[in-house]
């Protein structure tokens, strides 16, 4: 057995403001409003991509799964792994290893173009570093995809 490789790019657009205006508080915090997607669903567009792409490449089993997810999906990577244990059952994929890389939270200042990488466990402060604007453009951490599959 030979092992290939199969680069796929799956996008999911989980946020679709691309600027955002961090001037207004509620309740003391800045607020950054987000669609939520639930870990099943996303994960059955996953098998289903990686199946329909293993077919094509005629891979005998699917050995890895390399995702990029942002931290603004709120997408938990041990969810995912596990609903994509249980729906691979008696697919080539039954077995694969999801390799999660998070992308961070980077935000580009609309008025002095400054980047600048945000944590939304250390911070509630969205503004701008280097100015204090607060309207910025979201540069990473949106996304989602599929970077790899590895098959044999």
């Amino acid at each position: 057995m030979h092992g290939y490789f199969c680069a796929v790019t799956f996008l999911i657009d989980i946020c679709s403001v691309p600027v955002i205006d961090f001037s207004e508080k509620e309740a003391g915090y800045y607020r950054i409003q987000a669609q939520k997607m639930h870990e099943l669903s996303v994960t059955e567009s996953i098998l289903n991509i990686v199946l329909k792409h293993a077919q094509t490449n005629g891979a005998e089993k699917v050995l890895t799964i390399g995702l990029k997810i942002g931290e603004l999906s709120e997408l938990v990577g041990e969810c995912i792994q596990h609903y994509f244990d249980y729906l691979s059952k008696g697919t080539v994929a039954e077995g694969a290893v999801l390799d999660i890389e998070r992308a961070p939270i980077i935000f580009e200042c609309t008025e002095c173009k400054n980047t600048f990488q945000v944590s939304l466990s250390h911070t509630k402060d969205f503004t701008c570093p280097a100015c204090h604007g607060a309207k910025v453009t979201l540069v990473s951490g949106r996304e989602f995809y599929i970077k790899d599959i590895t098959i044999s």
